[in-house]
């Protein structure tokens, strides 16, 4: 909750998905267009998630504002190469 910048929706939630992408792995593919690709790809996530939420009669809120530093420490990214681009809470609503 606090490298979410103290939301409560993060702090009630049953479940926390944090969504990491790896830029160069990306790019190595897809070359610059691979960062269209990555944020596209978390709306995707982002959007099952709700949907599946949403079907289990459980609320779900996609979430951007974090801070950097915090949330890729929490999960072990060095930030660089692999960095948090967004969370997402669900719990009951």
């Amino acid at each position: 909750m606090n490298a979410s910048l103290g939301q409560e929706a993060v702090g009630d939630a049953g479940a926390v998905f944090v969504l990491s992408a790896a830029f160069d792995r990306t790019r190595s593919k897809y070359g610059d267009r691979g960062m269209r690709y990555i944020y596209m790809e978390a709306g995707h996530i982002n959007q099952n998630i709700s949907l599946q939420a949403a079907s289990l009669g459980l609320g779900s809120v996609v979430i951007g504002a974090f801070i950097d530093d915090d949330m890729n420490a929490l999960v072990m990214v060095d930030g660089k190469k692999e960095a948090v681009i967004v969370i997402q809470a669900v719990g009951t609503i």
